[in-house]
């Protein structure tokens, strides 16, 4: 699994996200597919990542030159859409419920938001 449970700590989704993007933007390809390689982790250790960023940094991986890169961006976007993943109905109300429970306005008018753009895309939400 990721470095972050072998050392025992659970990594924040803006961590997380924090450190993914910081590889991605490498100019080594090995960087940039271990950035995507950790995303898939992340995502499946359940960090809670936003979606908006994993779905940016996967698409960056769609288009990048390496077909390595391309591959285990391929794997993070197939995680992120899978049946209870980020992008399903379940995850996308979660992301929504913790955005509405935040202590921030700016975070539970993010959540509204996104609850309205989500619908107007047809997502059938619990």
């Amino acid at each position: 699994s990721t470095w972050a449970m072998k050392s025992g700590v659970k990594a924040s989704g803006k961590d997380a996200m924090e450190i993914v993007s910081k590889y991605i933007a490498d100019g080594e390809w090995k960087a940039r597919r271990a950035a995507l390689q950790m995303l898939v982790e992340f995502i499946r250790d359940g960090v809670e990542i936003p979606v908006a960023e994993a779905m940016a940094v996967a698409l960056k991986g769609l288009m990048d030159s390496d077909s390595e890169v391309q591959n285990s961006a391929q794997e993070a976007f197939d995680e992120i859409n899978k049946p209870g993943g980020l992008l399903s109905p379940e995850g996308v109300m979660q992301q929504i419920i913790q955005g509405i429970n935040s202590d921030g306005w700016k975070a539970r008018r993010a959540a509204l938001q996104f609850l309205v753009q989500m619908k107007e895309q047809g997502l059938n939400l619990p």
